[in-house]
């Protein structure tokens, strides 16, 4: 009998250890479940809260956009909507080299045009009371942009709230190796060596879900044209593409003595031939010139599409598309698009797109 009670005891310790196993086991599993549930309600609880501390502003947003037939999606129609919706979901946000908030830069623009370096004017032959389009003219304007790991400058900011950028990298080549007897300016331009050579370095390019495709005007003047005929004529011919290349317009207009009273490049001149002294004048003063004395393409045909205008810091002239020079490609940055919320456009403190 002693020895089956001892056999008993033995059995009974056994079972209440397993049972007491079984028991911390649960526990264990007890625990890590509420952690794990704690941890699920802590992630729902900082998604509502985010969800809630935009959901008002993307109403405002949304019941602006109703009152627009206009795309709403650049911030002239909602601007203030826009980027207190954008800057909400993206606060926390950083871009790479720069850091801090994030704004939308056609929007920033516009609020740095009251620095006195800024250099932002509008161009008049091309904004109505309703619609403005805005360049950057002088020496040297605060229009200066890093694009991923490219430099850039800001030649226009549109309408429509697209930014028109040049890329700075030089490519020194003919605009056509082979010269060809096109009828348009267009037609010059996207069969020529240089269209392709660009073509390739656009493919190449990074981040260029953030470009949007805009119109590169294409048509030639001539040298008996005014100013104000030259101007109207380069925008009789245009395409719609991905990438292109600085017009005569774009050239004229970048030029700080657009708004000076002696030498001046009067874009309005309706003087017969006045476009000649328009060369020389607009030359001066003019950030495109890049202090370099070599000479750039532009995509403008003169005095028909055979000769294209160059320029340098001395001025336009007419070269043979077989002779090389400098070329810069020019693509548009998406309406829309984010940039740091401190730079200023300076070179020192560039808006950074990536």
């Amino acid at each position: 009998m002693k020895k089956l009670n001892n056999k008993g005891f033995a059995i009974s310790t056994m079972l209440y250890g397993i049972l007491t196993m079984i028991i911390l086991i649960l526990m264990l599993l007890l625990n890590i479940m509420r952690s794990s549930y704690n941890k699920e309600n802590i992630a729902t609880s900082d998604i509502t809260y985010y969800m809630n501390k935009c959901i008002s502003k993307q109403v405002s947003l949304e019941n602006c956009y109703k009152k627009y037939d206009a795309n709403p999606a650049h911030p002239y129609s909602c601007r203030d909507e826009y980027e207190a919706y954008i800057s909400c979901i993206g606060s926390d946000v950083q871009i790479s080299g720069a850091g801090g908030k994030l704004a939308v830069l056609s929007r920033l623009i516009t609020d740095n045009s009251d620095s006195s370096n800024s250099g932002l004017i509008v161009d008049s032959t091309n904004s109505t009371s309703t619609s403005k389009r805005y360049i950057y003219t002088g020496a040297n304007p605060n229009n200066y942009v890093k694009f991923g790991n490219k430099n850039a400058r800001i030649l226009a900011l549109e309408s429509d709230g697209t930014v028109k950028i040049v890329i700075t990298d030089n490519i020194n080549a003919a605009f056509d190796k082979v010269s060809s007897s096109s009828s348009s300016g267009s037609q010059k331009w996207k069969s020529s060596t240089l269209y392709n050579t660009f073509k390739s370095k656009y493919n190449s390019m990074d981040y260029t879900s953030k470009l949007a495709k805009g119109n590169f005007y294409t048509g030639a003047i001539y040298d008996t044209y005014s100013t104000k005929e030259a101007i109207t004529s380069v925008r009789q011919e245009s395409i719609e593409d991905n990438f292109g290349l600085v017009s005569l317009e774009d050239y004229f207009k970048a030029s700080g003595n657009i708004t000076s009273a002696s030498n001046k490049c009067d874009l309005s001149a309706t003087g017969s031939g006045s476009v000649k002294t328009a060369m020389t004048n607009c030359s001066k003063n003019n950030w495109l010139n890049g202090g370099s004395s070599s000479c750039y393409w532009t995509v403008t045909g003169y005095n028909g599409v055979t000769n294209i205008s160059s320029f340098t810091a001395s001025g336009v002239t007419a070269r043979a598309a077989t002779v090389s020079c400098n070329s810069q490609i020019v693509v548009y940055l998406k309406d829309g698009i984010m940039t740091n919320a401190t730079a200023d456009g300076s070179q020192s403190n560039p808006y950074v797109i990536n």
